[in-house]
């Protein structure tokens, strides 16, 4: 599958879901060899997806500045 995100916070949200995933499967992997405790594994990923839930909040401000396509619009305050 392709994804393409042109949002300049793009690179984050992806980082963060690539991290996310890795969390996800070692707790997995934790919660089969009784390494990690059922309660240990939901408190990391519940702190993961609020970070992860952040990037649409950091988006809002400048998203009125971004065509649906993701490209960057004039600056109204520099049109002449």
């Amino acid at each position: 599958m392709t994804l393409e995100i042109k949002h300049p916070l793009s690179g984050r949200l992806v980082r963060l879901l690539t991290i996310y995933d890795q969390l996800f499967l070692k707790t997995m992997e934790g919660l089969i060899t009784r390494s990690v405790m059922p309660h240990d594994r939901k408190a990391a990923l519940d702190s993961a997806e609020a970070r992860i839930r952040q990037i649409p909040f950091l988006c809002i401000p400048d998203n009125d500045r971004y065509a649906p396509e993701g490209v960057l619009l004039p600056n109204p305050d520099n049109a002449h």
